[in-house]
């Protein structure tokens, strides 16, 4: 047998007449079974048996690569593969022509023809991809585990927040009722407003607007709860309505005064604001429009 070899890396050339060779025409072929590499080598399989000296492709490790001076021309190159199980080196890495056959004028690297693939791929190249395909799953489980974790610690940081907002909700309400009671504030709110319903007749509707348990009523469902806002005092006259509270920041004053300037009945004045150390002490003013006006 005649064939160079580099013994460092290897790499195999095989005298050209050792090889089966033929210049294929793949203009015949579907384009949609030239898009996977698998269906592209079994079509041009069976336009290379047709060259071939009663061997069928089957029995034929062939490689195939495309010729750059004309359109859906591709070279095929093969080899028995009982000739590879008998003759090729363990040690092989590729195994390429040492060059082309005299009737390819056309230009194709040699050295592109390598016939070590697939099934005869070399053993250190499998466990490389292998290597590789498990390195990359690897990354992608830590970071999918990365943000697993990101989404839980989110999901708890909102949790304690709602948290938060509920016991300030209820601090609020407990500042604004008996907090000695055992009966929940909210609920307290919802008995005051059935038991007006049951003892105000349809005609004095208008009248019960203008009562206080009522008007607090509509002022809580406007309550922001997305803000933590700390009240020191809420007055309420038949002609005006004064709230008085701490915020963490110049922000929150203006979104605690627009979440509260939909009363109805009720105009919004500028909101005072200072600002201290770690908190902004904030004044929320109300007067009543000439239609809330008493008669």
């Amino acid at each position: 047998m005649i064939a160079s070899t580099d013994q460092q890396h290897k790499h195999l050339k095989w005298p050209t007449q050792r090889f089966y060779w033929a210049v294929l025409d793949a203009s015949c072929i579907n384009s949609s079974h030239m898009r996977s590499s698998r269906r592209k080598s079994q079509q041009l399989g069976y336009l290379f048996e047709s060259y071939l000296p009663a061997v069928a492709i089957e029995d034929i490790q062939a490689v195939y690569r495309p010729l750059s001076t004309q359109a859906n021309n591709y070279v095929a190159c093969g080899l028995p593969k009982q000739l590879l199980e008998d003759e090729l080196d363990p040690d092989a890495i590729t195994l390429t022509p040492s060059e082309l056959p005299s009737f390819i004028d056309q230009d194709c690297d040699p050295s592109q023809l390598n016939l070590l693939t697939d099934e005869y791929q070399p053993k250190i190249l499998r466990n490389l991809h292998l290597r590789s395909t498990l390195l990359v799953c690897s990354i992608i489980t830590i970071c999918t585990i990365l943000l697993i974790v990101g989404l839980e610690r989110r999901t708890n940081a909102a949790h304690n927040q709602i948290e938060t907002l509920h016991d300030s909700q209820t601090q609020l309400l407990n500042q604004v009722f008996d907090s000695g009671s055992s009966i929940p504030g909210a609920l307290r709110i919802t008995a005051e407003l059935r038991r007006l319903q049951q003892t105000r007749s349809g005609d004095s509707v208008s009248n019960e607007i203008k009562g206080s348990s009522l008007l607090l009523a509509n002022l809580l469902s406007l309550w922001p709860g997305n803000i933590h806002v700390q009240t020191e005092s809420i007055s309420i006259t038949q002609t005006s309505i004064t709230i008085r509270a701490k915020v963490p920041t110049m922000a929150d004053v203006q979104q605690f005064a627009d979440a509260l300037a939909p009363l109805p009945s009720w105009q919004l004045k500028q909101p005072q604001s200072k600002a201290n150390r770690n908190h902004i002490d904030v004044t929320l003013s109300f007067e009543s429009t000439p239609e809330q006006l008493p008669k």
